[in-house]
């Protein structure tokens, strides 16, 4: 039984891995300014650097 369960284990491991950054803010406490989530939606600007 193990056995027939280790993938989907391993997938779901794998799969809160990936997206940690997304709900990671969310359990932290993210208390975002505009700046930020614009910075989150849009990425980040290529001329500032």
């Amino acid at each position: 039984m193990i056995r027939a369960a280790l993938p989907w284990i391993v997938l779901t491991l794998a799969l809160a891995a990936a997206t940690a950054p997304a709900w990671g803010r969310l359990v932290t406490g993210f208390d975002p300014t505009v700046d930020e989530l614009l910075r989150l939606r849009c990425g980040p600007d290529p001329r500032a650097s």
